[in-house]
């Protein structure tokens, strides 16, 4: 078993977060999740699997991820994580109700054959980011909308003292 806070930061499948890596039967298998950690009330994980044998990415699995969280946690899944958006990965959301140590299964099925990995998620309370970008544009956009409107109303009033 892994703690995600014993794993390195690495980013794939965009700004997703690699938690866990393991080679396991005939396979090659990445979880990576949204946000960079394990939160309440929502976690996306998505699931990269690869080929043991030539590395190649398994894009015809049927895979199943299952949660088993502290006392009083509902438990989760199995859940399929399905390919629809991008092929490579296999996604779907963790709606993680309670804080604590939380063992995951990711179960994958194809021609390859079958196998199974686990590993454990700390979940944590979801902390509140200010986005400085989202709020430096709004800025920009109010600075910008107030400079149109004063020189709209500026411009008339010197067309009517010149008219």
């Amino acid at each position: 078993m892994c703690l995600s806070t014993d794993i390195a930061i690495v980013e794939s499948n965009g700004r997703a977060t690699l938690v866990f890596s393991q080679a396991k039967g005939p396979y090659n298998i990445d979880v990576s999740i949204i946000p960079g950690r394990a939160v309440v009330p929502n976690t996306h994980v998505s699931v990269l699997i690869r080929s043991k044998a030539d590395d190649s990415i398994v894009t015809d699995a049927k895979v199943s991820i299952w949660a088993v969280g502290p006392v009083g946690s509902t438990d989760l899944g199995p859940l399929p994580a399905e390919n629809r958006f991008a092929p490579q990965f296999y996604e779907t959301d963790l709606k993680f109700d309670l804080v604590g140590e939380w063992q995951i299964n990711v179960s994958v099925d194809s021609i390859l054959g079958t196998d199974s990995i686990g590993l454990v998620l700390e979940v944590e309370e979801r902390k509140n980011n200010i986005n400085w970008i989202m709020i430096s544009a709004i800025i920009v956009a109010i600075f910008a909308l107030g400079l149109f409107t004063w020189d709209r109303v500026s411009g008339r009033d010197k067309k009517k003292v010149n008219g």
